[in-house]
């Protein structure tokens, strides 16, 4: 007779935690990072309904955790991103309120004014 999910979910992650938290810590670089992931995916994998059967609870577990951790990874490439962008974005516009010379000042005036009378 099989025993009840919750309790196989259990004894898995009792016995087997020290490897998902390994496996995540290569692939994120972080304990906390890993614990974080590994906590989503059991949430996870516990709220699979009752009628699904699954052959390898462990290799199940591991693949729900490792494409959490791809999309953690994607996410915070994608946040820095956005922040190297917005970044450099805003230094461009405080440069351009600030001339370094008022020569430059005086160019970009010009090149302004030359724009104008073409439109």
């Amino acid at each position: 007779m099989n025993q009840p999910p919750s309790r196989d979910l259990r004894v898995l992650f009792e016995t087997r935690r020290h490897v998902f938290i390994s496996v995540l810590m290569r692939r994120l670089g972080s304990r906390e990072d890993a614990e974080d992931v590994l906590q989503d995916a059991l949430v996870k994998f516990h709220q699979m309904p009752a009628s699904d059967e699954i052959e390898n609870p462990e290799a199940y577990l591991m693949k729900v955790a490792l494409n959490l951790a791809t999309d953690r990874l994607r996410q915070t490439t994608s946040s820095a991103r956005r922040e190297k962008t917005w970044s450099a974005e805003v230094l461009n516009l405080d440069q351009a309120k600030e001339p370094s010379s008022p020569v430059d000042s005086i160019e970009r005036d010009l090149i302004a004014r030359q724009a104008i009378e073409k439109l």
